[in-house]
């Protein structure tokens, strides 16, 4: 076997033996009753840390241009919306001058080919 799996083996092992310390009473009374707090406070950790990553909003990134200005400000306004009522989805808007949206059009059009 290699290192990794011994240190595997090992750990493994030795969260078999305090599991069979605990249960069967051989520890201390003080050193079960950190055991037990110190696996709660874990426990309680991964929840807030399962929580708060399940509650983080998608963020979606729109490439948005026009000659007059009008449809980035219009999706700037729907983004900003988006923010203000904490909906699950945020929009990130690059706005596009003309070159670079006739750039994205060719890409566009060689992608949909």
């Amino acid at each position: 076997m290699e290192r990794e799996q011994y240190q595997q083996v090992a750990v493994v092992a030795g969260a078999l033996a305090v599991l069979v310390a605990l249960m069967s009473g051989r520890l201390p009374r003080w050193l079960r009753i950190v055991l037990v707090l110190s696996l709660g406070i874990l426990a309680a950790g991964a929840g807030l840390f399962g929580y708060r990553y399940i509650t983080q909003p998608t963020t979606l990134t729109i490439a948005a241009g026009s000659l007059d200005g009008d449809v980035p400000r219009i999706m700037s306004a729907i983004a900003a919306r988006l923010a203000s009522t904490n909906a699950p989805v945020r929009l990130k808007v690059v706005e596009l001058n003309g070159t670079s949206s006739m750039l994205l059009r060719c890409l566009m059009r060689a992608w949909n080919r």
